[in-house]
């Protein structure tokens, strides 16, 4: 049986390698960690790509960008509703959401 080098999937982005010299006080686990949630930020990378380089789940990776302070959502808080669905209040008329 013969195995190929390279992956045919064309859905696998080829990644490249980046070699830094990090301060002992530094981990490895937590230069990655921290990069990847600045190119998250930034708008380099997905949330899943970003979490995959961190090593994370999405959800996990959710997590720790909320303690980080990083917005998942890109949206402003003056585009989203103000609270449960977009549905304006019925004032009995019937005729929801239209002027009397």
């Amino acid at each position: 049986m013969t195995t190929s080098l390279y992956n045919t999937d064309k859905r696998v982005r080829a990644m490249s390698q980046l070699k830094v010299d990090l301060p002992s006080e530094v981990s490895v686990d937590e230069a990655r960690l921290l990069l990847a949630i600045k190119l998250f930020e930034t708008g380099r990378l997905s949330l899943g790509q970003a979490a995959r380089m961190a090593g994370y789940s999405k959800k996990s990776f959710m997590e720790i960008l909320a303690k980080a302070g990083v917005p998942v959502f890109d949206s402003p808080a003056s585009e989203l509703p103000a609270s449960g669905p977009h549905r304006q209040p019925d004032d009995g008329d019937g005729l929801r959401g239209a002027d009397p």
